[in-house]
């Protein structure tokens, strides 16, 4: 896998664009990857490591709303995987 520089304008530039675009250049891009240069390599590796990035910081954002609506005083939930809530959490 190429070297990614998060701090690169490259870089940002990428993270700019929607997650459709990113997920179709990343299928193309991977179709015959022997016929790829080393900036479509790199412009793959950076597509896909935003994918990467958006799943997992995405997921728990919206895991941290879900359970602050259920829940307001609920603790934020920033890189968990547990969505346990109890009836007394619900006010049930």
């Amino acid at each position: 896998m190429a070297d990614i520089d998060r701090t690169s304008s490259e870089y940002r530039r990428w993270t700019r664009r929607p997650t459709w675009e990113l997920r179709n250049m990343v299928q193309a891009l991977g179709l015959h990857a022997w016929r790829n240069t080393p900036d479509e390599t790199l412009r793959r590796a950076i597509a896909r490591d935003i994918l990467e990035r958006r799943y997992i910081h995405g997921n728990a954002a919206a895991l941290d709303s879900r359970r602050r609506s259920i829940c307001p005083s609920a603790p934020p939930a920033c890189h968990s995987n547990d969505f346990q809530t109890t009836p007394d959490e619900i006010g049930a």
